[in-house]
């Protein structure tokens, strides 16, 4: 048994309960065909934005579209920036994560530390979950 000595309990309940994506897909999977269900890793978003868009834009059936002048300008909905009206550069991306140390979770203008204790802890308690998600979606993310 552990306890999680972060100074908010929401913070944690937050933390645990937005990365249990496989139990939130089992209820999708459990109604809908599994080709109908297309999962992405965000992070092939953020990395391989062109290539990851021109996949989900096959997969749905829309004609090819170059979506380098969309791209090329940065990230919407991302930290202080929510929404999909304002543009988060890719320069202010960059310079954020410089900013960032390696031991928080950050979503460019929201971060948490966290010890080497208790990501430890959470990359464990996640494991199981992730190779559920894994199996289920046939989809490998880098985390």
């Amino acid at each position: 048994d552990k306890i999680i000595d972060v100074y908010s309990i929401q913070l944690v309940r937050s933390i645990i309960g937005r990365g249990l994506y496989v139990l939130f897909l089992d209820w999708w999977y459990q109604r809908f065909p599994q080709e109908n269900i297309y999962v992405i890793c965000t992070e092939d978003l953020r990395d391989h934005p062109d290539e990851t868009m021109s996949k989900i834009s096959s997969y749905l059936g829309l004609p090819e579209f170059d979506f380098t002048n969309v791209t090329n300008k940065g990230m919407y909905n991302v930290g202080f920036h929510t929404g999909y009206d304002t543009v988060t550069s890719w320069e202010e991306i960059q310079e954020k994560s410089m900013e960032d140390a390696d031991d928080k979770i950050s979503n460019i203008g929201y971060e948490v530390e966290l010890s080497e204790e208790l990501e430890k802890d959470l990359k464990a308690f996640f494991k199981p979950y992730n190779k559920r998600l894994f199996q289920m979606t046939g989809v490998n993310c880098n985390w």
